[in-house]
């Protein structure tokens, strides 16, 4: 029996340090409590009192929804074609439609993105208002920003399913910067809205050290056999 317990102890740290999987570290733990409970020894008082201690420590850890994030985000990617760009007509149904990228395919985000920027910096020539406010697009200028707004946010999607926190806001403030300068309306307003509280929003969170009672445990295995 204490060799199970030890078994689901090692199982709740893997869970924890490979995977921040804190549910599935508290469920390994409880059934290490059942099979102490089973026992009725007053000498593993002490380790009953550690994992009760985890499991507060664990269950404290705030949750990220990263599958509703990914929706939220999504949502966003799924109406870029109703953005309108500032001072410049709406795209062409056509123009939009190219944009569609097929999620099922593989693509190479990080050479898409490097390529497309390239050539919106070779294509833009900044053409400002008279009040200096923003930027008139023409037509095939338009079309990069729109390529390479949908770029940075599937950036964002992927590096938000894979925990990657850095390339996570960096997508979303350049999505944030080029809404703000480009875009107008509604649809605009609304998605920005979306972007800025997704940015705001951390996906990885500092899991605990849940050791102690397998380090306890150990040490004291000795003693209880």
């Amino acid at each position: 029996t204490m060799a199970e317990v030890e078994y689901l102890l090692q199982t709740a740290n893997q869970r924890v340090q490979l995977a921040a999987d804190n549910e599935g570290a508290v469920a390994a733990m409880k059934l290490a409590d059942e099979r102490l409970k089973e026992l009725a020894d007053p000498s593993l008082y002490r380790l009953r009192a550690l994992l009760a201690d985890e499991q507060l420590a664990l269950s404290s850890v705030p949750k990220v929804d990263i599958d509703g994030m990914a929706v939220r985000l999504q949502s966003v990617i799924d109406r870029l074609g109703d953005l309108q760009v500032l001072l410049a007509p709406e795209m062409k149904e056509e123009d939009a439609e190219a944009l569609t990228i097929n999620a099922d395919e593989t693509i190479d985000w990080q050479g898409a993105l490097k390529a497309t920027w390239d050539e919106v910096r070779s294509l833009v020539v900044i053409r400002k208002q008279e009040d200096g406010a923003a930027a008139v697009l023409v037509p095939e200028e338009r079309y990069f920003l729109y390529q390479n707004l949908q770029l940075k946010l599937e950036s964002a999607r992927l590096a938000l399913l894979d925990g990657r926190e850095q390339v996570y806001h960096d997508s979303l403030t350049s999505v944030e910067n080029w809404l703000s300068q480009y875009f107008i309306g509604e649809e605009r307003d609304a998605a920005l809205e979306i972007v800025k509280a997704l940015n705001a929003e951390k996906i990885t969170v500092e899991m605990p050290d849940v050791s102690g009672s397998l380090v306890w445990l150990q040490e004291k295995g000795g003693d209880l056999e």
